[in-house]
């Protein structure tokens, strides 16, 4: 009977284990679609008018953040972009949580253009189907993704000339006293069980501090 007893509690401590939720700090990683570059200006011209938004699904607000990392760089902050040298708008697009199959079939998606229709949905179911049924006990690494576009715009001596192509065949130049810079940004947390709460701070944080990189 002892026997028993102590192989249940053994059982029932191991799953209890491995079903914890568990986060790496260095399992955070980013990448960028294309690199911006600043030009450095004195402390009195860093100026900065911040307007972050989210249109995902995800609860994340970034713009205390923002705040926090850019005034430890000497930046004041404004309430009217036409007063400030630099205008940063961030809009957080998508927020996913995906098991490491899912991520290989997006990963292919990309690379391949899209799937589209059935094609996809297949590739997805069969993404789920190949989980183990020992992993849905053990527990899970998923990744939750974020994709974030980012536009920058530092105020300019003088007036430049901004190409805007809308089309292959439409393109527009006007002048502009900014110059222009966009990027889009992927931040993603890797870990077992995790869910968006048990790392909402930290992709606020993490997220920040990325864009917060973008500037001297």
């Amino acid at each position: 009977m002892k026997k028993f007893y102590y192989l249940t509690l053994f059982f029932a401590l191991f799953f209890s284990a491995c079903s914890t939720t568990h986060v790496v700090q260095d399992s955070f990683s980013s990448k960028i679609s294309k690199a911006i570059f600043l030009e450095p200006v004195s402390n009195n011209d860093k100026i900065i008018y911040i307007s972050s938004r989210n249109s995902s699904d995800c609860n994340i607000d970034i713009s205390n953040w923002l705040k926090d990392n850019l005034s430890q760089k000497g930046y004041s902050f404004t309430t009217d972009a036409t007063k400030a040298n630099f205008v940063l708008t961030a809009n957080i697009t998508k927020c996913s949580r995906l098991t490491d199959q899912e991520i290989k079939v997006a990963d292919l998606e990309a690379l391949s253009g899209n799937l589209g229709g059935l094609g996809a949905l297949m590739t997805l179911n069969q993404a789920n189907s190949s989980t183990s049924y020992i992993d849905r006990i053990t527990g899970i690494y998923y990744t939750i993704r974020t994709v974030i576009d980012i536009n920058i715009r530092q105020k300019n001596a003088g007036r430049v000339t901004v190409n805007n192509s809308e089309n292959m065949t439409k393109t527009q130049n006007y002048q502009s006293d900014y110059i222009n810079n966009n990027t889009t940004l992927t931040l993603s947390v890797r870990g077992k069980n995790i869910t968006f709460e048990d790392v909402k701070d930290k992709l606020e944080k993490n997220i920040s501090l990325k864009i917060s990189e973008f500037f001297f």
